[in-house]
């Protein structure tokens, strides 16, 4: 167990360092999986403190972010050379161009049937079921101080309210509606940060059947599926089926999920850096999804971990077999300026 001087002086011996941001990020890459790392997300994993920014676990849990995150840039530059090696055709004759996302929808206005009691009702047929879900769902609002019908009514009358279409989403919306190839027939869409839950659940509901690289249980409520521009029926019909089947998955998770005892599943930052492995995600949304492909695929793992405690000043040259990927990202409870929308954990 590190002890909390030696874990302080640690800490100030790296804000406190003259080196250069390359070498900067070599350190912390190297030092994610050290002894001092690791105390740093003991502390970050703690329990009892909330939301609250100011909280020493949020502070912890920023520190271990921004180590990752530092860190990630030299795990990035050494999968694009091994990236370079599998598929150098990508490398000699390519263009870039950038799509963009179409007008957004205009958000809904608050209704009051918004209201736990409404929300319930309209997923659940049966009048003495509904209104044990609802008795239940109340019940636990209160006890874990959850706020649900506040939370939903600030949101929608925050003037700034604006719905925003993922990434992701767009692009695969993009390959489906021009008949885009994926290399080697692999259809995945690599994204710098694990899919929210919406994006994750429209992944799975879409007709393409491309992947990504997992699901970090974060909820944004200002997400909004892509935006159909073509007026050609059987776009308009696949997007309904999408979101038909989207919204089937949603109430059976909701229902399934409203039970006594539940505390909920801790939520994933949204960018992944390689600090540490996974928490449990909501069945059945992997992590991390397998990939086949019928090429060459990249390695999945490089060896060389240090195993001594890197500092600032005694940082070596990182090998050019880099270190084990992560399959998760850093399960902060808080969420930094750097998160898109202020996305918020499922319970």
């Amino acid at each position: 167990m590190i002890d909390t001087t030696d874990l302080q002086e640690w800490l100030l011996s790296l804000r406190d360092s003259a080196v250069d941001l390359n070498t900067l990020s070599r350190f912390c890459y190297q030092a994610r999986h050290s002894e001092m790392v690791k105390a740093v997300t003991l502390r970050a994993e703690a329990s009892g403190e909330g939301r609250d920014t100011s909280s020493l676990t949020a502070q912890y849990a920023r520190i271990r972010h921004l180590i990752g995150r530092l860190g990630s840039y030299i795990k990035a530059a050494g999968i694009l050379v091994d990236a370079a090696r599998h598929y150098p055709q990508l490398f000699t004759d390519y263009s870039i161009e950038t799509a963009t996302s179409d007008p957004n929808f205009t958000p809904p206005a608050y209704r009051s049937q918004s209201s736990i009691n409404g929300i319930i009702n309209r997923m659940v047929k049966d009048p003495s079921l509904c209104r044990s879900y609802q008795d239940e769902l109340h019940a636990q609002d209160e006890r874990f101080h959850l706020e649900l019908e506040e939370r939903i009514k600030k949101v929608y009358k925050t003037s700034n309210f604006k719905l925003k279409t993922h990434a992701e989403i767009i692009l695969l919306d993009l390959f489906y509606r021009k008949g885009f190839q994926f290399l080697d027939h692999n259809r995945y869409i690599g994204v710098s940060k694990l899919s929210c839950f919406l994006c994750y659940r429209y992944f799975q509901a879409h007709p393409l059947g491309a992947q990504t690289s997992g699901c970090s249980n974060n909820l944004y409520l200002q997400w909004q599926p892509p935006y159909v521009r073509e007026n050609v029926p059987s776009l308009v019909k696949a997007q309904e089926d999408i979101l038909n089947t989207m919204i089937q998955g949603i109430r059976k998770f909701v229902l399934d999920t409203v039970v006594p005892g539940y505390q909920g599943l801790k939520p994933h930052p949204a960018s992944t850096t390689g600090i540490s492995t996974s928490h449990g995600t909501i069945t059945p949304y992997p992590t991390h999804t397998e990939i086949k492909s019928e090429g060459p695929t990249l390695r999945e793992s490089y060896a060389n971990t240090p195993t001594h405690e890197p500092t600032p000043t005694n940082v070596a040259a990182i090998p050019s077999e880099l270190a084990e990927q992560s399959d998760g990202g850093v399960p902060l409870f808080l969420y930094s300026e750097d998160s898109d929308n202020g996305g918020v954990p499922l319970f």
